[in-house]
């Protein structure tokens, strides 16, 4: 269903439940991706990009929240109730101006690690091969090989 509507979905996608919310020619989804129950993908706006590359898994209950730009490497594994976004909220409704706040890309390059409950804010990449521990709240870049962890997320190991 989604196809017919621009999305580009690789082959042997395995999906379980209802996944995705929003405009679907944003959406490309690589070769061998597994989204589990509970999962949410959503590409608020026709100028708003979401990648996931070929063989990575999205565990149950994670959201991935795109409105500018999210591209998700290959082979990465993403643990259950993960958030990704890629803005902030900025003032309250009612004042006369948008309530998100600053918006960047977020780009998770090839053989990541995320672990469970873990939450990924805009404008950040992380490297190839880095792990971010389970709850860690990532703010800022994190190095190739690198693992993160805590709120807001520190190295703990380098490659």
């Amino acid at each position: 269903m989604l196809r017919s509507y621009g999305a580009k979905i690789g082959r042997s996608v395995q999906t379980y439940g209802h996944f995705f919310r929003g405009v679907p020619h944003g959406l490309e989804l690589g070769d061998g991706v597994r989204i589990m129950k509970g999962a949410l993908l959503s590409v608020d706006n026709i100028a708003s990009s979401l990648t996931i590359g070929r063989d990575c898994y999205i565990n149950r209950n994670t959201t991935i929240d795109c409105h500018v730009g999210i591209h998700v490497g290959e082979r990465v594994a993403i643990g259950p109730n993960v958030y990704i976004g890629d803005f902030d909220h900025g003032p309250m409704a009612g004042s006369g101006r948008s309530m998100y706040g600053r918006k960047g890309e977020v780009i998770i390059e090839e053989d990541v690690w995320i672990g469970a409950n873990a939450t990924i804010l805009r404008g950040v990449t992380i490297g190839v091969g880095a792990t971010v521990g389970a709850g860690s709240v990532v703010t800022k870049n994190v190095d190739a090989g690198d693992m993160v962890a805590g709120n807001p997320a520190r190295r703990i190991h380098d490659s």
